[in-house]
């Protein structure tokens, strides 16, 4: 499930929901393995879309679908193990959001493509590299323990990874596979940022989020880190706000992610400086570049950000 907050760099990827998922470990050795499951082979499901501008619904191949979902995520000139990665992602967060009911509760269809609601989808963007890397991965999903993970991803995680309580405020179910993971630096780095705000700005966002008026601050800093050392409290004069929460109200593409280093005020204005792009949980996009570059197959990419997984065949 990507970062929906953050919806665009130099492609779209997905945004994902909010939520908390209990104490995650920062990987600093091995994790222990799972127990293996195997899920049982099944035929290729046919699902349902829903297109938000016409309102058409279509019916089709989950791998005809699937392509057009990779074609919005990563750009086609990048290493064909990343793109095959996201593949297997794009895939496994498919399933596990049909599983959950996908958006029938909005447009009556299994899928759409909205990524504010869904996932990202541009067939426009399709060409043979992107069919080569979805058709090489044809069926592959991960899983944990039997059952399809929570597959998040974003763009650049800034050097560590985050927990999906830190990341995302996730309450769902457990996560054990989403650690914190010190990661591989892309050809553009850790993505260093900063972005300048109004206080009147920041207050608005906080009166929205929280219900609470901060006043005229004099003071905002963070009051607490996750494990990643990502924002999870900041307090805004009296009134507190999580980190996730803010970056969503100021701008997912302004407020680049919740690593932040610094935060200045200065007069009218307050300027924060930080690393990475998205909510940092899951698959690190410039990441897993960098490991195919470097050589690194797909399952052995999702294994490092997905600890204690496997990528297993669902269909043929």
């Amino acid at each position: 499930m990507a970062d929906k907050t953050a919806s665009s760099r130099r492609w779209r990827w997905s945004a994902g929901a909010l939520a908390l998922a209990g104490l995650v470990l920062l990987v600093v050795g091995t994790v222990r393995s799972p127990i293996l499951k195997p899920l049982p082979m099944i035929q290729e499901p046919t699902i349902s879309m829903n297109f938000d501008e016409t309102g058409k619904k279509v019916e089709l191949k989950l791998e005809d679908y699937l392509v057009g979902v990779v074609a919005a995520e990563v750009p086609s000139d990048w290493p064909i193990e990343a793109i095959k990665a996201q593949a297997i992602v794009a895939r496994t967060d498919t399933m596990k959001r049909i599983a959950q009911g996908g958006v029938r509760n909005l447009h009556g269809t299994d899928a759409c493509d909205n990524p504010d609601h869904f996932q990202a989808y541009d067939p426009s963007r399709i060409n043979d590299t992107i069919r080569q890397a979805v058709a090489a991965t044809r069926g592959q999903v991960i899983t944990y323990r039997g059952a399809y993970i929570l597959a998040w991803f974003h763009a650049n995680s800034g050097g560590l990874t985050a927990t999906a309580q830190e990341g995302l405020e996730w309450r769902g179910e457990a996560t054990p596979y989403i650690t914190v993971v010190r990661d591989v630096a892309g050809p553009e780095g850790f993505l260093p940022w900063s972005a300048t705000f109004s206080r009147a700005d920041i207050r608005s966002a906080v009166i929205r989020v929280t219900g609470k008026d901060p006043g005229d601050f004099m003071t905002l800093a963070i009051t607490k880190k996750g494990p990643s050392g990502r924002a999870v409290t900041l307090t805004i004069g009296q009134t507190s706000i999580s980190g996730p929460s803010l970056r969503i109200a100021l701008g997912g593409d302004k407020l680049r992610s919740t690593l932040i280093d610094k935060i200045t005020i200065a007069g009218d204005k307050v300027t924060f400086s930080g690393k990475g792009f998205g909510h940092g949980v899951g698959m690190a996009q410039d990441g897993a570049r960098a490991q195919a570059l470097k050589g690194r197959k797909a399952a052995d990419i999702l294994r490092f950000y997905f600890r204690g997984t496997r990528v297993q065949q669902r269909w043929r």
